[in-house]
């Protein structure tokens, strides 16, 4: 049966610190240096928190900004005012930034239920360009650049932010590629999974 999720705008400290506790969390198991952190205090400052419920239990969350925030971090003021005026300005961008989930949430689960939310939200900003960024590290960034979004700034290490943005268009095309790979992943994972118990009982 398919899982019904719930998406709420996050606004108490007690909701963000455990937005920001799910976020930490989903790196388990992976390298991860501090700078990577997202403080309760910070976001405060972010204009939507958005958390994913399973009832009452928060397993995804992600954050949209009409300015970026998270993908500015490494740029001067002076950096990011030709950055944004060589785009048109202000009213011309967003960000997508701090996607995650927990364990308990398959990757085409969040793909195929989250991430479509996460699209449409993002189409709700009606704006022509959409950063994102990720770690150099982090195992999803190849899938974020499929269809080359135009590269901002590239990583050196595995804990340097790359910062690249979409066009709308482009940022949909991605979401749709990025979600068949991963059905045809788990239908392969599947498969797979069959023959190798079958092949198993023949072998006893």
């Amino acid at each position: 049966m398919a899982k019904l999720f719930k998406f709420r705008d996050l606004k108490t400290a007690t909701e963000l610190a455990a937005f920001s506790k799910g976020y930490m969390d989903s790196f388990q198991g992976k390298r991860l240096d501090p700078i990577q952190a997202i403080k309760t205090e910070t976001l405060f400052s972010y204009k939507r928190i958005i958390g994913v419920y399973e009832g009452t239990q928060l397993v995804a969350g992600y954050i949209i900004n009409q300015y970026p925030h998270r993908c500015f971090e490494y740029f001067t003021a002076e950096e990011q005012l030709n950055i944004i005026e060589a785009l048109g300005g202000k009213q011309k961008v967003c960000e997508i930034v701090a996607l995650w989930k927990s364990k308990s949430i398959s990757r085409l689960m969040f793909n195929l239920n989250i991430g479509s939310n996460i699209i449409f939200d993002a189409l709700k900003e009606n704006r022509p360009f959409i950063f994102g960024c990720s770690y150099a590290g982090h195992g999803m960034i190849k899938r974020y650049t499929l269809l080359s979004p135009k590269l901002v700034r590239k990583g050196t290490h595995d804990n340097d932010l790359t910062v690249f943005y979409f066009r709308r268009r482009q940022m949909i095309m991605t979401y749709l590629l990025t979600l068949t790979i991963t059905i045809a992943q788990a239908i392969y994972r599947k498969l797979f999974g069959v023959k190798k118990s079958a092949q198993a009982i023949i072998n006893d």
